[in-house]
């Protein structure tokens, strides 16, 4: 509960101190904590499915919308867990373009930490998952400022830039597969007039 007060409230400070932390491990065993309690209370968002949702999701795949609930939510929590270790990679690659000089283990608690609003709150629907990525975002800017002993427009930028890449290349495969889709419509309604 300390260190959650203290990277909610108290960001500048707790971020300043991040690398004085040996290794990964006290990091891992919080992103195991406060995952599991993010996916055990989003376990409460089952209860808002409609009967005919519920007997969707049955008719599909033929098994009990709980239980698919369960194992979809165990599933993404093992998924999290291992994305933790890659995406912090990845961005410890790229903030190295920046000339940013901090092992990996620094990178992996910095986004881990950051990342705390969002386990926190993102299990709540709509709201919560906006909030707490605007949250989270704005911890890790806070955190790549401090730990890389940059300005608040640079951390802005090297967190920023990445993300409107990925938005970008979303943006571009989405319309690549609508407008292969759609093509695939008219190229059907057209085979039938030759």
């Amino acid at each position: 509960m300390k260190k959650i007060k203290e990277i909610l409230f108290r960001p500048k400070e707790f971020f300043k101190n991040v690398k004085k932390e040996k290794g990964i491990k006290k990091a891992f065993v919080y992103l195991l904590i406060l995952s599991l309690f993010y996916y055990v209370l989003s376990l409460t968002n089952y209860f808002l499915f409609s009967e005919e949702q519920k007997a969707l999701i049955t008719g599909v795949f033929d098994v009990s919308p709980f239980a698919l609930y369960i194992i979809s939510d165990v599933l993404f929590y093992f998924f999290g867990l291992i994305m933790s270790f890659v995406t912090s990679y990845f961005f410890y690659l790229w903030l190295k373009l920046f000339e940013c000089k901090e092992p990996w283990n620094v990178v992996y608690k910095l986004t881990v930490y950051s990342n705390t609003p969002l386990y926190l709150i993102g299990w709540i629907p709509f709201i919560g998952a906006i909030v707490g990525w605007v949250y989270s975002l704005i911890l890790m800017i806070i955190g790549i400022r401090e730990v890389y002993n940059v300005s608040t427009k640079k951390a802005a930028l090297i967190y920023l830039i990445p993300i409107a890449i990925l938005i970008f290349l979303l943006f571009v495969f989405l319309f690549v597969i609508f407008f292969i889709y759609y093509s695939s419509l008219g190229l059907e309604s057209t085979a039938g007039t030759f």
